[in-house]
């Protein structure tokens, strides 16, 4: 959009919601119970950080919002009162539609 120097313009846009991911976390039985944790998507071409979502506690619900549709990679953090992990989710991209929701129910561990 061209501006003239030192003139008033006014540029109105309607952003995209994106897709609704939600879903709950839970850990593999036997392992560690955590606090709390987030988990973050990443563009699966480019590695950029499209959403980031909190999960208060074991089977926690998280919720967020990717613009853009396509696959990306799942990466979470979780926190029990001494420690923390990190890590990829199953390793494979999970599709992800341009809008709508989406649910994904995780089992980490």
């Amino acid at each position: 959009m061209p501006v003239t120097s030192g003139a008033t313009s006014t540029y109105d846009t309607t952003l995209s919601a994106g897709a609704k991911v939600t879903g709950t976390v839970t850990i593999t039985p036997g392992d560690t119970a955590w606090s709390g944790g987030r988990l973050k998507a990443r563009g699966v071409t480019s590695g950029d950080l499209l959403a980031v979502g909190d999960v208060p506690a074991q089977g926690g619900a998280y919720e967020f919002r990717v613009i853009g549709g396509g696959p990306v990679n799942l990466e979470w953090y979780l926190a029990d009162p001494v420690t923390k992990s990190t890590g990829r989710y199953d390793g494979n991209p999970v599709g992800v539609p341009a809008n709508g929701r989406k649910q994904l129910d995780l089992t980490i561990g």
